[in-house]
């Protein structure tokens, strides 16, 4: 350029020929920036300059915004990634949070039904022990009635057949008549007491242990046939029976009373039977020794409470509160 301006510029021009053919323009560009300070005031080489260069930055600024298009999808991808990890972790969280839900649920399931298991075992076998109690009780009941009752009697009745040479024998007949008779009734109602409880027709069977005792003498009012007794379980069943027999047997022999009443109702989920008598009551403290006591053990056995109301000359009342 110093020596030979005309040499430069072709080797210039030549320049811009290869960097054409060989596509690469920041080689153009260089050769230009050379002419351009060796012709100055050719407008056809700054033009080209300047739309070369323009080119040339407008390319560089679109390989940058790809670029930096590439890095924000780049981040974008890794923030992605990260995001499904999370997300991930957190499932596996989850689901392992639920698996061990599920193993507790599993156990309390396995402890609650080996409870209710064993808790059913033990009220059978309780319930079971209670029946030996209670068949043991009543056979011991019954041997002494039997013994004290019927036996003595039958040994008063074979003494006085023993002793009767001397009267007459129509008299001895009436006698042994009655004497025989009263020892009849005595062994059936002992058998009715024992019998066992029909608790599919079990209202039946309580309006007819009412009516063995409704008698001339004794007047019974009672509304029992004016309630449900379906639904009842029959193990209640059979512990209301057997208290209900044994305060009608305990008016028969010690309360000499002219009526009873026995009134049935309900009480929210509670069913209330309440027995009241007009006879010659007694002391409360004397309930214990005249066979009351295993009615109160037959209530509680059933989850209920029977309660007593009574003093001499003023009658005698019971109440039984029990679940339905």
């Amino acid at each position: 350029m110093q020596k030979d301006s005309n040499e430069a510029i072709s080797w210039f021009q030549k320049a811009i020929r290869i960097s054409k053919r060989v596509k690469n323009p920041k080689g153009e560009l260089d050769a230009l920036q050379f002419l351009m300070r060796i012709q100055p005031n050719d407008v056809g080489i700054k033009n080209r300059y300047i739309t070369l260069s323009d080119s040339l930055k407008k390319q560089e600024l679109q390989v940058k915004t790809q670029f930096a298009k590439i890095r924000y999808d780049d981040r974008l991808k890794s923030e992605e990634i990260e995001n499904l990890k999370v997300i991930m972790a957190k499932q596996r969280l989850e689901v392992s949070i639920q698996r061990t839900q599920k193993i507790i649920y599993l156990l309390a399931g396995i402890i609650l039904l080996l409870a209710i298991a064993f808790f059913r075992y033990y009220l059978v076998q309780k319930h079971r022990k209670e029946k030996e109690i209670e068949v043991y009780e009543t056979e011991k009941r019954i041997s002494k009635r039997i013994h004290d009752e019927l036996a003595n009697d039958i040994s008063h009745l074979t003494s006085f057949v023993e002793k009767t040479e001397d009267i007459p024998i129509v008299s001895t007949k009436e006698l042994l008549g009655n004497k025989l008779q009263n020892i009849y009734l005595r062994a059936r109602d002992i058998s009715i007491e024992t019998a066992t409880v029909d608790v599919d027709e079990f209202e039946g069977e309580l309006i007819n242990l009412i009516q063995q005792y409704n008698t001339s003498d004794v007047s019974v009012i009672t509304n029992v046939s004016e309630f449900e007794w379906t639904t009842i379980p029959d193990y209640k069943k059979i512990a209301v029976y057997r208290v209900l027999q044994e305060l009608f047997i305990n008016a028969k022999k010690h309360s000499h009373c002219k009526r009873i009443t026995l009134m049935v109702k309900d009480s929210d989920k509670k069913r209330v039977i309440k027995y009241i008598d007009n006879g010659k009551g007694c002391n409360i403290s004397t309930i214990k020794t005249n066979g009351l006591v295993n009615a109160e053990n037959r209530i509680e056995n059933i989850k209920g409470k029977l309660t007593f109301e009574t003093s001499p000359e003023q009658g005698f009342r019971a109440t039984i509160v029990f679940q339905k």
